[in-house]
């Protein structure tokens, strides 16, 4: 018994999410295949709306080409209609 509570007290080894733009950011990152920038798809979480966000990634889901991450892009400058730079 003392190993299971052991093991739960350890502190994790991996990321951690702090908060719920961290956990949309994860989601987001992982429906895109591009882990490596989650940084980024944090800072568009921040600044643009849950709404905007989930339209821009359907409409990058449906769309047959390989570079989902850049139609992702090209939707999100569409819909929210404001230039974005956000840093990798």
């Amino acid at each position: 018994m003392n190993g299971i509570l052991d093991s739960m007290l350890q502190k994790p080894q991996e990321f951690v999410l702090e908060s719920v733009p961290a956990y949309i950011a994860l989601q987001l990152a992982r429906q895109l295949n591009d882990i490596k920038r989650l940084r980024k798809y944090l800072a568009i979480v921040e600044h643009n709306s849950l709404p905007t966000i989930i339209e821009a990634l359907t409409r990058a889901r449906a769309n047959d080409d390989h570079d989902r991450t850049a139609i992702f892009e090209e939707e999100l400058l569409q819909l929210s209609g404001k230039e974005q730079d956000y840093a990798d």
